[in-house]
């Protein structure tokens, strides 16, 4: 944010958006402009309501993860519009287990509605074939955190027959 060139990054990223119509350059600019400090409910605002409309493809399906990775990096991310994003997203877009489990995982941890994160440990339960480390530490971290009867669902949950990370 310190860089002279980061405002033309910004600028870039959203002229980019505007001329493409894509999400992944309003994600950039959403980025860029919260680490800066600059970020403004429109611009989320914005870039939720393209969302829901652009067409969903790989790229746009990807930049929830970069979002995530984002977080992960402690980038102070709107937490209640990442969390619409995921929502918007996964309800266009079928991911894996691993995207699952790591929606479950940022609303379990990023958000003060962890019962949100079911839904999305499920689906990564029921699309990870069986004996996944992933699923299985999953489970250890659910009842190392008091969700016991959590995990105990979660593992009683039948496979889906095809499998996908």
């Amino acid at each position: 944010p310190d860089s002279p060139d980061f405002d033309k990054a910004i600028a870039v990223s959203e002229l980019g958006a505007r001329a493409t119509g894509g999400v992944t350059l309003m994600s950039t600019a959403v980025i860029f402009k919260t680490r800066k400090g600059t970020v403004t409910s429109v611009d989320w605002a914005s870039f939720l309501e393209r969302l829901k409309y652009v067409p969903m493809n790989v790229q746009n399906a990807h930049m929830v993860l970069v979002l995530l990775d984002n977080v992960d990096k402690g980038v102070p991310l709107d937490r209640e519009a990442v969390g619409r994003v995921i929502q918007i997203a996964s309800a266009r877009w079928t991911f894996g287990s691993y995207e699952n489990l790591r929606f479950g995982a940022f609303f379990h941890n990023e958000t003060r509605q962890p019962e949100r994160a079911f839904p999305y440990l499920r689906r990564a339960v029921e699309l990870a074939p069986p004996g996944d480390p992933d699923i299985a530490k999953m489970l250890v971290e659910l009842r190392e955190a008091g969700l016991g009867g959590w995990a105990d669902e979660l593992e009683r949950m039948p496979r889906s027959s095809s499998h996908s990370r």
